[in-house]
């Protein structure tokens, strides 16, 4: 879906890697320094909104 890519409140997450663990396209890469995940590939995103539902703090938003 066109311009529905997750985006992450880094001051928020706490880095349990639940995103990337449940995302089946591989949207997220891990940032080991930061332990935080990036949007590495946004445009593979299709909005299942998995990531959303998986982090405990609802620091992962995808656009309506």
């Amino acid at each position: 879906m066109a311009n529905r890519y997750p985006t992450v409140d880094m001051d928020t997450c706490i880095g349990d890697r639940e995103c990337v663990e449940v995302c089946t396209k591989t949207v997220y890469d891990w940032d080991e320094e930061n332990a935080k995940p990036i949007v590495a590939r946004p445009d593979d995103c299709d909005a299942c909104l998995d990531c959303v539902k998986a982090c405990p703090v609802e620091a992962i938003t995808v656009p309506d």
